[in-house]
């Protein structure tokens, strides 16, 4: 048979060619660019892909490719693009990737059940991940990603393209999609319609001279006969696939040969098909009726096939299939593929297309019934990468009930790779084979874990009562997690008695999660603790590890060392059993047990750590959050606040208002102490804003404004918004034990208003079981028993109250001004001697409100001032010389006695990085290269 007469010269797109060039040089030159390649089967969309591919490589920009079939199953297409870089360790390992390694491995095989984190969209994980690596890979030169046939696409693959094309812009990296536009091409990219920024590229047909200009250019530049350029003008209605085949069959037809120039042979409209389903019989015309057979049969398996099927879907033996993909080949239908032996592609789905178009419908079923039986036979998991096609066979087959099972598994394997749009997708395919409540059950868990619990309610409830035996369990134990979800705490117990198994460790679990939301601390800890004896029983160890999770926060304020008791065990059954989110809630539930007493916790930054491994970014960003309330009461606000800032920027990736809008309150925080008191109203309302009307987000920005009232000295004001801040948590005893509570009872004490009330609930409500609490209450009982007269009674409680924040020292500072302002008031202890100490800290701290606030005290307590950034040491003249100050001359002075930077910082009222600051200072400016040489030195200076 003749060779193929075929071309690498793009005809007739020579402006769409170069739209294609420039988007490549403004993606290689840092700004991204996104184009989508649209037109009908046939019109060279691939070939300009292909010439997209070529001009990268010559621009030495990064290419990966991949391709979406018929149920190739999710994010087929990305995954296989980037399988190349994501098998590279050195790539995914990477400090920058590590946060979504466990996202970016979802794509490859086998690795579908990493941990997720509840109510976070995987696919915004996953992009997030995809950029960082496509930066990474690109290098210096840029990336191009191209992605062929998406009409095909799945729907997390096209959620996945609309967060690619509004992130890349500031990004080298172009991304080029092709799609038809009459099966809807484009159109399934919702998103993308309304960028600005997407370049359009939609393939006409060529003009008659057009397909001249290819067709000489196939037959290697000769000139055409003036017969065959008329025939291919009328008949190949413009698309160039045509053009070659038909050229093709005019050679393979004796119709047109290469005589020392191509020359006519007869009539070509008699000799030659008039369409693609003409010619492909005319190609196979010569076939035996078993090769026949096997060209179907690969027609039914899809745009790929294993050629291992072929011979017991066809009914035939090995040695005819080889025969038969011999003569396909040899018939321009297929091709092997170079990447995957024992793999043969079509040249073309219209090709395929065609040859399916032959069949009957009889004869499609039961080609489509013999091929999901061998795919099933040789797949033990019917529901892995083959399972939608397998699904879709047997409903070509005329089996929907079994296609419909089948889609249910596929589903929750989607889902265990965090495609959810897809899961949601081929549930829907499910329900319109038939497939009853198993569908509802499993798109109500499908819902719930994409965080659309509003939706997961309406759809489990609509299906509620027409579900019965262990379906109907499972959907109500759903629907209670939904209901969760949404704080519909009284909805969630109404779906669990509607379950019927109130034995079942799971109910009970759910159930005290339930009772704690709703604030029945109590009931919450009889149930959790009723749910682990099942459990164990049951040998549930993920129950065990969520009944345990509440036992510990029931626990967590009456009892921190049965809190920690339970979550430790949580911990260590999470980790023999290899459930890992369990374990990261359980080492945080420890963490918080020991930020009540103190602000430094190794379990949280091993939370941290595993979460940050685990790609469960969204419980990073809450950690983080966290560490940023803790860093911020031993070092100030200002220290907080990158912790905050990053916490924030991910939490806006990840579309999580509610912790962005946390992270805007310590914002609004730093801001207050520094008295940028407009930068903090701007922050405290756009956290109000993401988060309106939670509790927790109205008492902490009443609390931040009452801070920047303090500042200003304005109790009365800081008292109102303390009230308020107190008044939004009051309701809500399962909240976190916030340090405004303290702070309320101090200012109260203050100013004498209806203080003993406020004493009196926070020392009866638990909130003490924090130290910041716990501090501030022994604060506010110093200034009423000073205010009384019982001066050594209040002496013993400041100096309780400095025991209680010895580690919170931003706090202890800021709290202790209140109490000494009221000391100096009322004549007891020795307010100017702690106001001086507390002027050095807080200038060496650099915290110069609060240094003026305790000027201001001792001029009106009628004692001298220091000079601004003196210590109370003397500065020997040589160390003078030096530029050692006065501060650090105390430092040194405690560093040769042999205390650790800690103890200085305890008895200096400093933090300890600011004491570590000043020995580095010390250690420079004397050119002591240790501890032990700074102590010489003092020596050699103090006689």
């Amino acid at each position: 048979m003749a060779g193929s007469l075929r071309t690498t010269v793009l005809i007739g797109r020579e402006p769409e060619l170069a739209t294609v060039r420039q988007a490549l040089l403004d993606a290689r030159g840092g700004a991204g660019r996104v184009l989508v390649v649209s037109g009908q089967a046939g019109v060279g969309k691939s070939r300009l892909l292909d010439e997209a591919v070529r001009v990268a490589g010559g621009l030495h920009m990064t290419v990966l490719r991949g391709r979406a079939v018929p149920e190739g199953g999710p994010l087929r297409p990305v995954a296989e693009a980037f399988y190349g870089h994501l098998r590279r360790s050195a790539v995914t390992g990477s400090a920058e990737l590590r946060p979504f390694r466990a996202a970016l491995e979802r794509l490859l095989p086998g690795r579908a059940d990493a941990a997720t984190s509840p109510g976070v969209d995987p696919l915004v994980v996953l992009g997030e991940g995809l950029l960082l690596l496509l930066r990474r890979a690109g290098g210096e030169h840029g990336c191009l990603l191209v992605l062929d046939d998406l009409h095909w696409a799945d729907r997390d693959t096209l959620g996945l393209l609309d967060y690619l094309a509004t992130a890349v812009a500031d990004v080298p990296v172009a991304v080029v999609l092709s799609a038809r536009d009459d099966e809807g091409g484009p159109e399934l990219l919702p998103r993308l319609r309304h960028l600005p920024e997407l370049i359009r590229v939609v393939l006409r047909r060529l003009t008659p001279d057009e397909v001249g200009r290819l067709a000489a250019a196939c037959a290697g530049g000769q000139p055409l006969p003036a017969r065959v350029l008329d025939f291919l003008a009328s008949t190949a209605d413009g698309l160039p696939f045509l053009v070659g085949e038909l050229l093709d069959g005019l050679v393979e037809s004796g119709s047109l040969v290469d005589d020392g120039g191509w020359q006519v042979r007869g009539e070509l409209t008699a000799q030659v098909p008039q369409t693609l389903a003409e010619l492909v019989r005319h190609r196979t015309a010569g076939f035996a009726p078993e090769h026949l057979r096997v060209l179907q049969a690969a027609a039914v398996l899809g745009r790929s096939v294993d050629w291992s099927l072929l011979a017991p879907i066809a009914g035939v033996g090995e040695e005819a299939v080889a025969l038969a993909l011999r003569a396909a080949v040899e018939a321009h239908l297929l091709q092997p593929e170079a990447a995957r032996p024992g793999q043969f592609g079509w040249r073309h789905e219209l090709i395929r297309e065609a040859v399916l178009a032959g069949l009957l419908v009889p004869g499609h079923a039961l080609l489509a019934r013999r091929a999901a039986q061998v795919m099933e036979q040789r797949d033990p998991d019917p529901a892995g990468p083959d399972g939608a096609l397998i699904a879709e066979l047997h409903a070509r087959a005329g089996r929907p009930h079994r296609a419909a099972k089948l889609l249910v598994r596929v589903a929750r394997q989607a889902l265990a790779r965090g495609a959810v749009r897809t899961a949601e997708a081929v549930l829907a395919r499910a329900a319109d084979l038939g497939g009853g409540t198993a569908v509802d059950v499993e798109l109500v868990r499908v819902l719930t874990t994409a965080g659309r619990g509003a939706r997961a309610l309406a759809v489990g409830e609509a299906a509620l009562p027409a579900t019965g035996g262990e379906a109907r369990v499972e959907l109500c134990l759903h629907l209670a997690r939904a209901a969760i979800m949404m704080a519909r705490w009284q909805a969630a117990r109404d779906y669990l008695d509607r379950a019927g198994r109130p034995d079942d460790p799971r109910v009970a679990a759910l159930a005290a999660d339930a009772a704690f939301g709703a604030g029945r601390v109590a009931e919450a800890a009889e149930l959790a603790g009723r749910a682990f004896d099942a459990a164990e029983r049951a040998g549930s160890a993920a129950v065990a590890c969520e009944a345990l999770e509440v036992v510990g926060r029931c626990a967590r304020m009456s009892d921190p060392a049965a809190a920690s008791a339970a979550f430790r065990r949580a911990a260590d059954l999470a980790e023999a059993h290899g459930l890992v989110p369990w374990r990261i809630r359980a080492l945080l539930g420890l963490g918080f047990v020991e930020l009540l007493a103190t602000e430094t916790s190794a379990h949280a930054h091993q939370a941290r750590r595993l979460a940050d491994e685990a790609g469960m970014i969204a419980e990073v960003a809450g950690i983080d959050m966290v560490l940023a309330n803790c860093r911020g009461l031993v070092e100030g606000p200002a220290a907080a606040l990158p912790l905050a800032e990053r916490a924030e920027r991910m939490a806006a990736t990840l579309r999580l208002p509610q912790v962005q809008a946390k992270a805007r309150l310590f914002v609004a925080l730093a801001h207050a102490a520094a008295g940028r008191t407009d930068a903090m109203n701007a922050a405290l309302a756009e956290a109000q804003r993401l988060d309106p009307g939670a509790p927790d987000v109205v008492g902490a920005a009443a609390g931040v404004a009452a801070v920047a009232a303090l500042y200003e000295r304005d109790r009365g004001a800081a008292r109102d918004l303390l009230d308020r801040s107190v008044a939004a948590m009051r309701g809500h005893p399962a909240a976190a034990p916030v340090h405004d509570w303290g702070l309320w009872a101090l200012v109260r004490a203050a100013l004498a208003d209806r203080d003993r009330a406020a004493r009196d609930e926070l020392r009866g409500s638990g909130l003490t079981a924090r130290a910041v609490n716990l501090g501030a209450l022994h604060y506010a009982d110093a200034i009423a028993a000073g205010r009384a007269g019982r001066r050594h009674e209040a002496a013993a409680l400041l100096a309780a109250g400095d025991e209680a924040l010895a580690t919170q020292h931003w706090w202890r500072r800021f709290t202790r001004l209140i109490v000494l302002e009221c000391a100096l008031d009322d004549g007891w202890g020795e307010p100017v001697k702690e106001l001086r100490a507390a002027l050095d800290a807080f200038e060496s701290a650099g915290e110069r409100r609060p240094a003026r606030m305790c000027r201001d005290l001792l001029r009106r307590a009628g004692a001298p001032v220091p000079r601004r950034g003196r210590g109370a040491g003397r500065v020997p003249p040589r160390l003078r010389a030096a530029g050692v100050t006065s501060r650090e001359v105390d430092v040194l002075d405690l560093v040769v006695r042999g205390l650790t930077n800690a103890q200085i910082a305890e008895r200096l009222f400093l933090s300890p990085r600011t004491v570590e600051t000043h020995v580095s200072h010390l250690l420079a400016k004397t050119g002591a290269a240790d501890r032990a040489a700074l102590a010489a030195h003092w020596s050699a200076q103090t006689p």
